[in-house]
């Protein structure tokens, strides 16, 4: 059963989404269909995703619910707990991970607005399980101005995405070969050995230069991957071994 098929058989609620968000999750879920999952999802509305993802993911512990709105209270079901609260609170978050969590998926169809998105990753992604997925619906309310985006803004959910894409290449930024002088060492060498000079003989260009290491924070040191489509982005979880090289 694919997550269009679930949609259609879902037993109670509304629900409405992009239709290549439908494609999207089941190329990524496709490893977790069958596993025994925590998830949450911030956004009930009409609660037709509840019983979609129960469909969808047969062997789930739980799929709870957070929305803003009491009236979603009606909605809760066995094992589909709906807690009502505001997502950029973050005692409120934290408290519903306490709770129901640690989760292997939590899915942001909130409110879409930037300190919303931005507040809910930073406060839940880092209490997301290892090899957990974080999603985020919606982006492009990151263009549009009454959510508090604007293109080439930075403070947005996909300004935080493109941070995230230096944090996971942080060792190539602070790698020497990013330095000027690095990039002008490589070049002296080259004209040295063009002209015939043993290079050898010159200390300074024998001198090896070494990363210091340096602290990495929680995003540098757990996102293993981010998959972006159209409006939607897939974060994955995971402990990374940033550029180790293995020789075959």
């Amino acid at each position: 059963m694919n997550l269009i098929e679930a949609a259609k058989n879902r037993n109670y609620g509304t629900l409405r989404k992009l239709e290549n968000y439908f494609r999207e999750y089941d190329f990524c879920f496709r490893d977790l269909r069958d596993k025994n999952v925590r998830i949450l999802e911030i956004g009930v509305q009409g609660g037709g995703s509840l019983s979609m993802w129960r469909e969808y993911f047969p062997h789930a512990e739980v799929i709870v619910g957070v929305d803003i709105d009491e009236t979603c209270k009606s909605l809760e079901r066995v094992k589909s707990p709906i807690f009502i609260g505001d997502q950029e609170d973050k005692k409120f978050l934290t408290m519903v991970n306490a709770k129901t969590g640690p989760f292997d998926i939590i899915i942001d169809d909130g409110g879409h607005s930037m300190s919303q998105q931005i507040t809910t990753f930073n406060t839940l992604f880092p209490l997301l399980k290892a090899k957990g997925v974080y999603v985020i619906e919606d982006l492009h309310t990151s263009y549009w101005p009454q959510f508090g985006g604007k293109f080439g803004k930075s403070e947005t959910a996909v300004g935080l995405l493109k941070q995230m894409i230096d944090n996971m290449h942080s060792w190539a930024i602070k790698h020497p070969r990013a330095s000027m002088l690095h990039a002008t060492k490589e070049r002296s060498i080259r004209v040295l050995k063009r002209f015939g000079f043993d290079i050898s003989t010159y200390l300074w260009m024998r001198r090896s230069y070494k990363e210091k290491p340096e602290h990495k924070d929680v995003l540098e040191e757990n996102i293993r991957s981010i998959y972006v489509a159209d409006s939607i982005c897939f974060i994955f979880k995971g402990k990374t071994d940033h550029h180790n090289i293995v020789e075959l």
